[in-house]
């Protein structure tokens, strides 16, 4: 961790050369300049590794079908439960994977790519609209380096009834996300009465009838299988919240909003990396189970270097310094604590930030005020407005 003087140092150097910065509502206090790759490494991190994305390809494919199979055949509490781990992070994978595919990590291959894209919308259960839309969707937060959703989900709750919330709050307390289903059901809903989004409405009723036929014939086989299903895909949009609710403080805007154009330092300062670390084997290991998807520094940084070289490409960015990373294990905690206060924001309410932590040798920042939020996740739901 930076020291409190070396970050003041580097402070003071930004703005002499004039580098923007973010309002100091938003501003990393603890943040480093990044050190940029040599040549030679942008051409390794850039490389893919054909073993790898065959290995995770498969692994999603067969992992997906495999739990499905023990839900539906194997009639035993224990298997069941294990089959619903296992889709649980069957689903977390195909997240990353339509992630990968997004920014063509995958492949040289646009349409290979997009193949696997398409297939990967299945498992993750994004499979209404089509890949396009949704690159189109991520690669826009990117290039405008703020979040843009029309629904964010954290608002959600202060424009409903009050007798509505005492009903919603429990659940959520209980981690069900009702309102990230609601916010998803409106992506399938808004598209069949406004016109600008007509051309969608083909898939989208195609997608429904065929998906709830699937649902139907695991009914069929047996009840306990679809009530597993959806267990783990409670899971699996927990698990992304989790993820999510912390790797930014830019600004959250509604589609049509003029921005004005930021550089790659005000992206770094106001981006966070929520990761269990690199220090040990199984802090490692952790965060290879979730395809390193929580380094999102580096990720902003180079969009198109694939996740098994995003820990590589932090390391070479911030090789003295963890001003950016949150780590897990405090993220868990506070996420827990605030997660009620998360869902009742209004517009125009500060999500908090993370604190410098100045303890000695220090691996991560404060998460202490760090509210954070719940949005849309811009590679799985479609951002529409009505």
């Amino acid at each position: 961790m930076a020291t409190i003087d070396t970050v003041k140092t580097e402070k003071r150097e930004r703005v002499s050369r004039g580098i923007t910065r973010p309002n100091d509502d938003v501003i990393n206090e603890a943040y480093v300049p990044y050190q940029k790759p040599t040549r030679k490494q942008k051409i390794r991190l850039l490389s893919h590794s054909l073993f790898i994305n065959t290995i995770t390809i498969t692994y999603m494919v067969g992992g997906y079908i495999l739990a499905l199979y023990c839900l539906m055949y194997i009639d035993s509490f224990l298997m069941s439960l294990i089959a619903t781990l296992l889709l649980t992070h069957v689903m977390v994978v195909a997240l990353a994977i339509s992630h990968e595919c997004i920014h063509s990590c995958m492949s040289y291959s646009l349409w290979f790519n997009h193949a696997v894209g398409e297939l990967s919308l299945v498992m993750s259960g994004a499979l209404y609209v089509p890949f396009s839309e949704l690159q189109r969707q991520h690669k826009e937060h990117h290039s405008t380096q703020a979040a843009i959703d029309s629904y964010l989900v954290s608002h959600i709750l202060s424009t409903w009834p009050q007798w509505l919330c005492v009903v919603i709050l429990p659940l959520e307390a209980c981690y069900i996300p009702v309102l990230s289903f609601v916010s998803w059901w409106r992506t399938l809903i808004v598209p069949l009465y406004v016109e600008k989004y007509r051309y969608l409405r083909a898939r989208i009723i195609i997608m429904f009838i065929l998906r709830h036929i699937f649902f139907y014939v695991m009914w069929c086989i047996r009840p306990t299988s679809v009530v597993c299903y959806f267990i783990a895909h409670i899971l699996f949009i927990d698990i992304m919240r989790v993820y999510d609710a912390y790797h930014h403080t830019i600004p959250f805007v509604s589609r049509g909003t003029m921005l004005p154009k930021r550089d790659v330092y005000y992206e770094q300062q106001t981006t966070y990396s929520t990761v269990f670390g690199w220090h040990t084997t199984i802090r490692r290991v952790l965060d290879l189970v979730f395809l390193n998807y929580g380094y999102h520094n580096a990720h902003h940084f180079y969009p198109r270097v694939p996740w098994y070289r995003l820990h590589e490409l932090d390391e070479t960015m911030y090789p003295k310094s963890n001003g950016h990373i949150i780590r897990l294990p405090g993220v868990l905690k506070e996420y827990h604590r605030r997660r009620l206060d998360r869902i009742t924001l209004k517009k125009g309410d500060l999500h908090g930030r993370p604190k410098l932590n100045e303890e000695k040798d220090a691996d991560g920042l404060l998460m202490k005020d760090f509210i954070g939020f719940v949005m849309n996740i811009s590679s799985l739901v479609l951002d529409v407005d009505d």
